[in-house]
């Protein structure tokens, strides 16, 4: 599971916004991300479920502020940010349905 999340951590971010997202938004929306893969990574073996959900949460809530200061999570941004949080849940432990999500996103 940890190893799985690791190599995550190794992957490009939403590389495919790189041709419709400005570089800015880009580089926020993939540094919260990491440190939330960071975060998961630390916690080790007492990486529970309830765990990975509130580190997973409070990165959902920084992609809220960002977003609220100029929207640019639209429907293929929501999809591609679901897709990434609901695959890292799943190795974290959460429900891969990633209907979790819901309870803390605004976009």
């Amino acid at each position: 599971m940890l190893d799985e999340i690791k190599r995550l951590r190794r992957q490009p971010i939403l590389p495919a916004w790189e041709r419709h997202v400005s570089e800015d938004k880009l580089d926020a929306v993939r540094q919260i991300l990491r440190s939330a893969i960071d975060e998961l990574v630390a916690a080790g073996r007492n990486l529970e479920p309830e765990i990975a959900e509130d580190i997973l949460g409070q990165a959902v809530e920084h992609l809220n502020d960002l977003d609220q200061e100029e929207p640019f999570i639209f429907t293929l941004e929501r999809e591609d940010l679901c897709e990434w949080l609901s695959e890292v849940g799943h190795l974290a432990g959460l429900d891969p349905d990633g209907e979790w999500i819901d309870e803390y996103r605004d976009w």
